[in-house]
């Protein structure tokens, strides 16, 4: 990518990305930290974010890697990161030198991290206490006692889609009760990050039923 093209949103997108590789902020994977979301990006860059982080893929100057979420196999999130070349080129571009960029090392473990959001993590680490299934008002009202939050079934619908918790239901119309409980990956999932977002959670999600 030439130099000269790298200038407004485009320097914005990569400025960002260089920021948080140098700080050690943005999630961890490949046991570095510095990898942004797309969602991030657009926050905190703005909204045509994606299509920069094609052309600096293209160019070498970012890596994305596709999470391997049972949740969104059509739409896949990527985590986004600056290289060192990126890095170099930014820094030519500033006029400063070059700051040392750590190199992602591959860890199987990443292959079992997702992203959900706060509230769905909070619904679920009801569940995990819980052996026998618990009905949805029920579980609304623990979430609200325990974290002081309103659930939602957007929330349950997240977990559901990952396989991490089963709904049952009984009766029909207005006499129907609907319950969740977790399954043995939503029991063994276990939180990796929460404070990195104020929207979501990285988690580990743990194994899965052999039937």
């Amino acid at each position: 990518m030439p130099m000269h093209e790298i200038s407004g949103d485009k320097l914005n997108v990569l400025s960002v990305l260089g920021e948080a590789a140098e700080t050690g902020s943005g999630w961890k994977r490949g046991g570095v930290r510095g990898w942004l979301l797309g969602s991030d990006l657009t926050e905190r860059a703005y909204s045509g974010a994606g299509h920069d982080l094609q052309q600096f893929k293209a160019a070498g100057f970012a890596i994305g890697e596709v999470v391997l979420d049972p949740g969104r196999p059509r739409r896949p999130l990527v985590l986004w990161r600056i290289t060192q070349e990126g890095e170099d080129a930014l820094a030519a571009k500033q006029g400063r030198d070059p700051v040392r960029i750590l190199t992602p090392v591959p860890d199987p473990q990443d292959d079992g991290v997702i992203f959900i959001s706060h509230d769905a993590w909070r619904c679920l680490s009801v569940l995990q206490g819980r052996a026998e299934p618990t009905r949805w008002n029920a579980l609304v009202e623990e979430v609200r006692k325990r974290f002081s939050r309103g659930l939602y079934y957007e929330d349950a619908k997240l977990l559901l889609s990952r396989r991490l918790a089963e709904e049952t239901a009984a009766g029909e119309g207005r006499d129907r009760i609907t319950s969740l409980v977790a399954t043995l990956a939503g029991r063994t999932t276990v939180l990796v990050d929460g404070k990195t977002s104020e929207s979501l959670v990285q988690l580990r999600m743990g194994k899965a039923d052999i039937n």
